[in-house]
């Protein structure tokens, strides 16, 4: 018996892009978005939490206020 993913990706770049509407605001409702985000910044979840007290859920002033 031989399983086939049909709803799965063919190349990285498809499966990577994440559309321009999500990455606008820095939102720490769920854990998807935590981790998306922590992954995104190379950042644990505490440190993300801080960095958007901080300074807002803006992702520019995030990556600044975690890669000071």
């Amino acid at each position: 018996m031989t399983l086939t993913w049909t709803n799965l990706p063919h190349d990285d770049t498809e499966r990577d892009h994440i559309p321009a509407a999500l990455l606008a605001e820095v939102l720490l409702e769920n854990r998807y978005e935590v981790r998306r985000w922590c992954q995104r910044f190379i950042c644990t979840e505490a440190q993300l939490r801080l960095a958007v007290a901080q300074v807002g859920n803006d992702p520019q002033a995030v990556r600044v206020a975690l890669h000071r």
